[in-house]
């Protein structure tokens, strides 16, 4: 739309009704994949563990990310049920 009716960053996005920080949004690609699988170990052996004591194990592993409350509501919560 920019390049076809030469129109600046801001009038384009203005004219389709979108945020220019979500224009702008590019995804971050994370390599979470051993934590993944770790947390699932874990919360499969352990079922009566809450995220809580499930961040502390992995923490003393050393394989803490900030996004574990996320990853184990997402993913883990299904598991349990």
């Amino acid at each position: 739309m920019m390049t076809a009716h030469n129109l600046s960053e801001r009038t384009a996005c203005q004219l389709a009704s979108v945020s220019r920080t979500g224009y702008r949004y590019q995804r971050k690609v994370r390599h979470d994949d051993a934590l993944r699988q770790r947390l699932k170990e874990l919360a499969a052996k352990q079922v009566a563990y809450g995220y809580l004591f499930l961040h502390r194990l992995l923490k003393n592993e050393g394989l803490v990310a900030n996004i574990y409350i996320y990853l184990y509501k997402n993913w883990m919560s299904p598991v349990r049920l």
